[in-house]
């Protein structure tokens, strides 16, 4: 016979199934945290997009807006409007 305990032995001791509970704990948070982290960086793309659709969508009204269009893009995104600002006073 051999000297590993049998199943049953094994069933028996508490340690061995703390053991194994928690090795299948760590291996499905493991799974989760990569699920997690998958979808963290597809919203992140995704965010990095709609800044990029901002972006565009701001340029094109500033460029092509009236006086209110400008208005409304100064009150609502300062920086944007600074930046357009500096940019065409460095233009001139």
């Amino acid at each position: 016979m051999t000297d590993q305990p049998s199943l049953t032995e094994k069933l028996r001791d508490s340690d061995w199934c703390a053991e194994i509970r928690a090795q299948q704990y760590m291996a499905a948070a493991a799974m989760e945290i990569e699920q997690r982290d998958a979808e963290i960086e597809r919203l992140q793309d995704k965010i990095d997009g709609l800044k990029i659709d901002l972006d565009s969508a701001l340029n094109v009204l500033w460029r092509r807006g009236d006086d209110g269009a400008r208005e409304w893009v100064r009150l609502n995104y300062r920086e944007f409007a600074a930046a357009r600002a500096l940019f065409e006073g460095r233009m001139r």
